[in-house]
């Protein structure tokens, strides 16, 4: 009852070829799931930032939970795919002061003169952002490998149905 394994190991240009040869929509996915990947240090380090940098403790931690990944639309017949990372603000998300936290604010007043304060600046997104800046430019050809293996992996098991 021996089964027989077979691996056939793909270069630059096999790869480069089967990438083409997919339709549009599913490069599409490939290269949002590889950015998806990527993103991944990037917002646990924003996120650990902004635990550590917040001056009052957080009830709620709407900011903190709302910092994640969304891909952008594009037209169905674009390759082009592109996407965000920070303070999302949207359905179940509560982000809307992600800047303020970030940049800051100036001295505030109203119109009849009262203050409001001002909000000192944390930097924690610019700071989670310099800090794993490398490692994201380091480890794209690997997140696009992993996507692809997991688009391959997803596709074997549909064929095996």
């Amino acid at each position: 009852m021996s089964e027989q394994v077979q691996i056939q190991l793909f270069g630059v240009k096999e790869l480069d070829e089967f990438f083409k040869s997919m339709q549009r929509i599913d490069q599409r996915k490939l290269i949002i799931e590889s950015y998806r990947i990527g993103s991944k240090p990037l917002i646990e380090t924003s996120r650990r930032l902004l635990k550590s940098k917040m001056k009052t403790k957080s009830r709620r931690g709407n900011l903190e939970k709302s910092i994640g990944f969304v891909p952008l639309r594009s037209s169905k017949n674009s390759v082009f795919a592109a996407a965000k990372v920070g303070a999302r603000r949207f359905g179940q998300y509560r982000g809307f002061h992600g800047h303020l936290y970030d940049a800051g604010t100036t001295s505030r007043t109203t119109k009849k003169g009262f203050s409001r304060g001002s909000m000192p600046a944390t930097h924690f997104f610019t700071a989670a952002l310099a800090q794993t800046e490398t490692q994201l430019i380091n480890d794209s050809q690997d997140n696009m490998l992993a996507a692809l293996d997991k688009q391959i992996q997803r596709n074997l098991k549909k064929q095996n149905k």
